[in-house]
């Protein structure tokens, strides 16, 4: 079920899309024929990228036709934001169901009446531009992990579309005020705060990244190759796809290369755990273990001040079983934020499975009082309330 949810404030600063072509101020940017390319060892054919950037947001003819059947009426942009609803998600807001594990493009994800993130993203953007509404699609801060599978981290940012508005809407006999509306795909991480806002270029990237990793993943190493080469072209700035590549390196030995691309991943974003734990353990295999030390400080001290880390790993933790742990680090994120709605729901399910009953409700009425609509608190409510 897709969720939605208006914003309530704006932000008067945000970031600008972080698809930009020039790495952040301070950062030389290396020019891309100029990374550690291995095209003879991978048999690289440009080729071998299949979906092209023109594809990505390509709407079949027939849905086409359905919404130049509502741009005829001349709506309001109310009005016409109710439409991409309907059209997208149904007259009940169910007909696409949540599906991770694979990207598709816009025409694909329609055809399949279901997708993971960055697919419905993609499909509700492309519906939402051709409906003619201020809509964008933005990269926000997340609990999430794309992948971890073995010993390989895969990482992309959550997104998701927000619907720039100064009107009010009505939306299934509710009135809402002049906010702006962002809708989220993702069932237990959604977010509904103004994020990053990212161009084509920078979905598309994130896009090929997923099928890069995907293949890798599936022991397709040179089409894994092929596609974050793709990814890196088209939005250089896009820092997790270096990690992955580094990933892909380190897997068939091409230690040195490797290291440089997540050197230069970790120029563009100095923030970026999974590039600093892959170079940690990176430098540790080598015996380099001065040099490791140093990455082994910066995450710690990175990861203590960061509630996501904190909570990604609370996640992991419950889903693992290891209450206990997942209390400790679920408290240590409470700590650390104001306001978390995620914090409070997975802590509150954490003390439960850890036998604290009275913190757990405690963590749920929190919760409720931030937002009485959260969508886990009725989940919480029946797990509570259930007889053992």
């Amino acid at each position: 079920m897709p969720i939605f949810k208006y914003l309530t404030t704006l932000l008067v600063l945000f970031l600008s899309a972080c698809s930009s072509i020039n790495p952040p101020p301070g950062v030389t940017p290396i020019p891309i024929e100029q990374l550690a390319w291995q095209d003879a060892f991978f048999a690289y054919d440009p080729s071998l990228v299949t979906i092209h950037r023109q594809d990505l947001f390509y709407l079949n003819p027939a849905l086409t036709a359905q919404i130049n059947a509502v741009l005829a009426r001349r709506m309001a942009m109310p009005a016409r934001l109710n439409q991409l609803l309907t059209i997208v998600f149904g007259s009940t807001h169910t007909i696409f169901p949540y599906r991770a594990g694979h990207s598709t493009i816009a025409s694909e994800t329609w055809k399949n009446k279901y997708g993971d993130c960055i697919s419905l993203t993609m499909l509700s953007y492309a519906v939402g531009k051709a409906l003619q509404l201020p809509i964008e699609m933005q990269e926000v801060e997340s609990a999430t992990l794309f992948d971890r599978r073995e010993q390989i981290d895969f990482i992309n940012e959550h997104v998701n579309i927000i619907v720039n508005n100064s009107q009010q809407i009505e939306l299934k006999e509710k009135t809402l005020g002049a906010r702006d509306f962002v809708i989220d795909f993702e069932p237990e991480f959604a977010v509904f705060e103004r994020g990053r806002s990212l161009t084509e270029d920078g979905i598309a990237a994130r896009f090929y990244n997923n099928l890069a990793s995907e293949y890798f993943a599936n022991d397709q190493p040179r089409l894994a190759y092929a596609y974050f080469k793709a990814a890196i072209y088209i939005d250089p700035s896009y820092a997790e796809s270096y990690s992955n590549l580094a990933q892909l390196y380190r897997s068939k030995d091409l230690l040195a290369d490797a290291e440089k691309m997540l050197r230069y991943c970790l120029q563009i974003n100095p923030n970026a755990e999974i590039a600093m734990t892959s170079l940690r353990d990176l430098l540790t295999q080598q015996n380099r273990t001065d040099e490791a030390q140093h990455y082994t400080d910066l995450l710690k001290q990175w990861q203590y001040k960061n509630p996501y880390h904190w909570l990604r790993l609370g996640i992991y933790q419950i889903n693992h079983q290891q209450f206990s742990d997942a209390v400790d680090s679920l408290e240590h994120a409470a700590e650390i934020t104001h306001g978390f709605e995620e914090v409070h729901a997975n802590l509150a399910l954490a003390y439960w499975h850890n036998k604290q009953e009275k913190k757990a409700r405690e963590q749920l009425n929190i919760l409720t009082k931030l937002n009485p609509n959260n969508a886990r608190i009725s989940v919480l409510n029946k797990m509570f309330n259930t007889p053992p």
